[in-house]
């Protein structure tokens, strides 16, 4: 199942296309992580090429945010510039997916763009591994907003990288922990994940019955108050500077509360 999303500048696309193992500067830092220098040189192992892909994102890219330290999400495309100040094709999105070589290029990217990014490094070095879109909640069950995560198969168990954590602390934990609301990890960071739908480049999968609709793509990047009091026909319908202050206002807090979450 392929569902499609309108993250760009009014192009339409697979989620799957997001996933791109095989584009050259992908295949580039798979490469340059599969030479990481391990005396006496063995090949290294699966559970380290992740362990070094997680370092990876956590080191090299930064969150974007504004001068006022809100998320910066929003982009445009410029085409077929005229002069200093028109242009015969000019497209803002408040909400935008970058490519992972667009990451790769800008040292730039949130929660849905350096998870695309970590899952494509993955899966060109041959690694099982998925996007995740869902749910960060507190644990009274109140949301604090969708977001997307990075799922693989490490130390023979299923675990989830947080790739919007860019400091000197481990990212990853297994799923049954991060998706456990009265867990160990949930009670010390106050959050917990749940998650509605996986793809890589190969297809995608809903693991709930929001998943398995088109409306768990409808949700990101929309404010979650503005959601329980219209509903997403309505919220829709809003101009999309009122929707993009009032998401970036959540955003902040559920950024906050996730990177202290992982000490």
């Amino acid at each position: 199942m392929n569902q499609i999303v309108d993250y760009r500048f009014g192009e339409k696309y697979s989620v799957t296309s997001f996933i791109q193992p095989d584009v050259y500067e992908v295949q580039n830092v798979a490469s340059m992580l599969k030479r990481f220098p391990s005396y006496p040189y063995p090949e290294l192992s699966k559970d380290k090429l992740i362990e070094l892909t997680s370092a990876f994102i956590r080191k090299d890219f930064v969150y974007p945010l504004d001068n006022s330290g809100k998320p910066a999400v929003d982009g445009s495309l410029i085409r077929y510039r005229k002069s200093w100040f028109t242009h015969l094709v000019d497209e803002y999105r408040y909400y935008v997916w970058a490519f992972p070589s667009e990451v790769l290029k800008s040292g730039y990217g949130y929660c849905a763009e350096t998870a695309n990014l970590m899952t494509s490094i993955l899966r060109a070095l041959g690694i099982e591994a998925y996007t995740a879109l869902g749910e960060v909640r507190k644990t009274d069950d109140s949301l604090l907003g969708y977001h997307a995560w990075t799922v693989t198969k490490y130390l023979n168990q299923e675990y989830l990288d947080e790739t919007t954590i860019h400091k000197d602390a481990n990212a990853l934990i297994t799923t049954l922990t991060a998706y456990d609301r009265v867990g160990a990890f949930a009670q010390t960071g106050n959050i917990y994940y749940v998650e509605h739908g996986r793809y890589n480049e190969l297809g995608y999968t809903g693991t709930t019955q929001l998943g398995k609709t088109d409306i768990i793509f409808s949700l990101m990047g929309k404010p979650q108050k503005l959601l329980n009091m219209y509903g997403l026909e309505k919220v829709e319908q809003i101009n999309p500077k009122k929707l993009y202050k009032a998401w970036r206002e959540e955003e902040v807090l559920k950024h906050k509360m996730v990177w202290g979450a992982f000490k």
